[in-house]
């Protein structure tokens, strides 16, 4: 039988968390953010990997063309990303828009997804105006002199022209 401490060795969870920034931070604050991580009994913290600059970055909104840095943390207490990104914002002076923290696999970025699905033989169907691949309509079944004939001819009658026998 497995005493407590085994079962507690094994059950020992790892949180792991992807944190994306815009702004370019020093070592001073890579340092800082990793004091500050302690609380969350904090396994590693990778080194910042950083992408090319980028018209618009995803996640960011309308921030401007800027290089995004990445970096993993590995914690072993939870902690929401939320919380976490306003406590990294507060310990390493970074505006809060400027920084981005997610869940592992909660955010994939689109140069990873990113396939080629482009046909080339591709017309827009906007810049048809004959609209050939519509369906065919027969127009006399919906306006015109003889619809309208045909539908007073199978008006139900009114309460007006009710005729009563006795």
């Amino acid at each position: 039988m497995k005493s407590l401490k085994q079962y507690l060795a094994e059950s020992e969870k790892t949180y792991n968390f992807r944190l994306r920034t815009v702004a370019n931070m020093s070592s001073e604050q890579l340092d800082k953010l990793e004091q500050h991580l302690a609380r969350y009994n904090v396994d590693k913290v990778s080194s910042p990997k950083t992408s090319i600059i980028q018209k618009s970055p995803a996640g960011f909104g309308d921030i401007g063309p800027s290089a995004v840095s990445t970096m993993e943390i590995v914690t072993h207490l939870p902690c929401t990303p939320n919380v976490m990104q306003e406590e990294i914002a507060a310990a390493t002076g970074v505006p809060i828009g400027a920084i981005r923290v997610y869940n592992e696999g909660e955010f994939v970025e689109e140069e990873e997804n990113l396939e080629e699905t482009t046909d080339e033989d591709g017309k827009s169907v906007l810049a048809d105006a004959d609209y050939s691949d519509a369906e065919k309509v027969d127009h006399k079944d919906n306006f015109g002199n003889e619809f309208v004939a045909n539908f007073v001819k199978n008006l139900p009658k009114s309460e007006l022209h009710k005729e009563y026998k006795v």
